[in-house]
C-alpha cells in the first residue's frame, strides 16, 4: 500500500506507528466554593503522528519533504483509508546502522496537523479517499 504526504511517497510497511489525537478546547472558569465551569471554545483540532523507517535508497525523498515543509504550505496526506489536508508541523529524523561512516537506515517521525479551509469538507475528504 502506498501512502503520500504531498509528493513524498512511501510504502505502508515503512510505517511503524500512526497515532491520531483529537483536541477540544475549553475555557475554564473558576467559581467561588464550587467546581470549575468549562465552556467549549472554538472547534476541535486533529493531530497525526507518523513514525517509520526509511532505507538509504529512499532517504532523498524524505529530504525533499523537509524542503517542502519549509515552505509552510498545506499538503495532502493520503493513506488507504483517508485523504486529508495537513500541515507538517515537525520532522524528526534519527540515523542508525552505520557502515564505514555511511548510514543504512533512517528513522523518522512526522507530526502533522489537520488543515481546514472553507472548501475542505468531510464529503470531499471521503471522495478523496476513494480516488
Amino acid at each position: 500500500m502506498i501512502c503520500r504526504i504531498g509528493l513524498f511517497r512511501f510504502d505502508a510497511h515503512t510505517i511503524t506507528g500512526l497515532e491520531e489525537t483529537l483536541s477540544t478546547p475549553f475555557a475554564k472558569i473558576e467559581r467561588v466554593q464550587n467546581h470549575p465551569l468549562y465552556l467549549p471554545v472554538g472547534k476541535s483540532e486533529e493531530q497525526i503522528t507518523v513514525s517509520g523507517t526509511e532505507i538509504k535508497a529512499s532517504i532523498k525523498a524524505l529530504e525533499w519533504l523537509k524542503l517542502q515543509t519549509k515552505l509552510k504550505k498545506p499538503v495532502r496526506f493520503t493513506t488507504p483509508t483517508y485523504s486529508i489536508k495537513v500541515i507538517v508541523e515537525e520532522i524528526n529524523t534519527s540515523k542508525r546502522t552505520f557502515v564505514k561512516d555511511v548510514y543504512i537506515f533512517q528513522e523518522f517521525e512526522l507530526r502533522l496537523k489537520r488543515y481546514y479551509d472553507d472548501g475542505d469538507t468531510l464529503l470531499k475528504d471521503a471522495i478523496g479517499a476513494l480516488l
